[in-house]
């Protein structure tokens, strides 16, 4: 039983190969990994971020409201006594 033990400890973890095409394809594959570990990393990041501005009210650019035109009395009663519509963005613009 010592023989097998110390056979077992004598050989690699990893089998050497004698085929140089396997050993690139192993390193390759390995080097994906790699990237694809750091990817999902940084997506689990990304996302983390982005959850947190929806939380935060901070995810998307807001234009300034503007407030709306207040209109003197004058300048209602000039609008009124000449037939002009609204002048607003929203409002009778076609009509």
């Amino acid at each position: 039983m010592s023989d097998e033990k110390s056979k077992k400890e004598e050989q690699p973890e990893e089998p050497v190969s004698q085929n140089p095409l396997l050993d690139q394809v192993r390193s390759e594959r390995e080097a994906l990994e790699k990237v694809r570990d750091e990817v999902r990393a940084e997506n689990d990041r990304y996302e983390k971020l982005r959850a947190d501005q929806l939380l935060s009210g901070t995810a998307g650019i807001r234009p300034p409201e503007e407030p709306p035109k207040v209109e003197t009395p004058k300048e209602y009663a000039d609008r009124v006594m000449n037939n002009k519509p609204v002048n607003n963005d929203e409002g009778n613009k076609g009509s």
